[in-house]
């Protein structure tokens, strides 16, 4: 059997995104519903729903880093590789596809109730299946388009080349986030969908370029250039809060009104608009170069990499554990959406039931097949 050498870095990183990926989760039904707690909460709700939208982005940055590390190995095969992402990240995800489509017939989404074999393949091909799962048809596009990807590197120079491929996606997601605003509908609804690879283009290429150069050329002890990250950072968030304040309540006040909306005012909670993406650049820089060695040792850090090693799985579980605390919680009279505190609980009980028993399953033939699971060591 084969052990993966894992990087204890990019698993705590792997980690924290996950952790973040369930915040927005939870917290964005909380932020968006209509009854609001008090003033504070909902601005502490979207304040942390924000903090986090570097975690997709950080894991797709991960995805390219790693696959450029492993082209420089000797024995590097792109047919095995694809051959194993497909056994440890396809079947699982085509599995719980499946289970999230049973799982709306059984709770009466009337959307799936006229579902064919055609519109179940067009749910597992754009990851429509379930509100989260569009992320590994994305991954599946990145890896299909790395053979291309790399011819062209090789024939006008890998830097140009990766660079080209980052600045025509962030001239994409301009494009996208200022038109997005003002159309919706049609073509532009689909070629819009948070499954397609060129909204995301920037981070793979990134990824990719990093892992090429070795992580040569990170910030390492240049203080000047983190204090300027740092500071971008705050004021990136800042601005990403005060948008989201200003257009929940914008919406809110239409909904009050009886109003139609205006536009896709929802676009504005997304990963993809400007000021999210810069965010999510700046931090995965910020973290990369600069995370310190102290934090990967004691219990938090050692935990903290382990839920980054079984990342995938709760990510896949964690919608449905989710929704069952959300609804145990309404049958016993507590609304968890809306308020501080339900919310955070929320969070921390989704985490912790998806990661024990994803933990707890992992090593066991089950865990391969749901989880994609495999042994691993650590290279340090």
């Amino acid at each position: 059997m084969t052990l993966l050498v894992h990087n204890n870095k990019i698993d705590f990183l792997k980690g924290v995104s996950i952790v973040g990926v369930l915040a927005i989760h939870t917290t964005g039904p909380a932020f968006l519903t209509l009854q609001f707690g008090a003033f504070w909460e909902q601005v502490l709700l979207v304040t942390i729903n924000q903090i986090f939208r570097f975690s997709v982005p950080m894991f797709l940055f991960i995805s390219a880093y790693l696959f450029a590390m492993r082209l420089g190995g000797k024995k590097f095969s792109y047919t095995k590789f694809l051959a194993g992402r497909i056994k440890r990240v396809f079947i699982p995800y085509l599995l719980w596809s499946l289970f999230y489509i049973t799982l709306r017939y059984i709770t009466e989404d009337p959307t799936v109730y006229t579902m064919g074999i055609w519109d179940l393949a067009i749910a597992i091909l754009t990851g429509s299946a379930y509100g989260h799962l569009y992320f590994i048809p994305l991954i599946f596009q990145f890896y299909l388009l790395l053979p291309l990807a790399l011819r062209f590197s090789q024939t006008t120079g890998q830097t140009t080349f990766y660079v080209a491929w980052f600045l025509t996606g962030f001239l994409l997601i301009l494009l996208k986030y200022f038109l997005g605003l003002r159309f919706s509908g049609g073509v532009w609804a689909f070629l819009g969908k948070n499954f397609l690879v060129f909204w995301w283009l920037p981070f793979f290429a990134f990824g990719l370029l990093a892992g090429f150069r070795k992580g040569k050329g990170w910030l390492h002890d240049n203080t000047r250039s983190k204090f300027i990250i740092m500071t971008l950072l705050v004021i990136l968030l800042t601005l990403m809060v005060s948008e989201n304040l200003f257009y929940q309540g914008t919406y809110y006040e239409l909904k009050q009104n009886g109003l139609r909306r205006i536009g896709n005012v929802e676009s504005i909670a997304t990963f993809l608009r400007p000021s999210a993406y810069c965010y999510a650049l700046c931090f995965i820089v910020l973290t990369f170069s600069t995370l310190p060695q102290r934090l990967l040792g004691g219990g938090a850090g050692k935990f903290i990499i382990n839920l980054g090693l079984n990342s995938y799985g709760i990510y896949l579980l964690h919608p449905l554990v989710q929704k069952i605390l959300a609804k145990l919680s309404k049958l016993a009279g507590m609304s968890v959406y809306g308020h501080a505190a339900p919310t955070i609980l929320l969070t921390a009980g989704t985490l912790f039931l998806s990661w024990l028993v994803v933990n707890a399953s992992s090593r066991s033939f089950i865990g391969q097949w749901l989880w994609g699971a495999k042994p691993h060591i650590y290279s340090g």
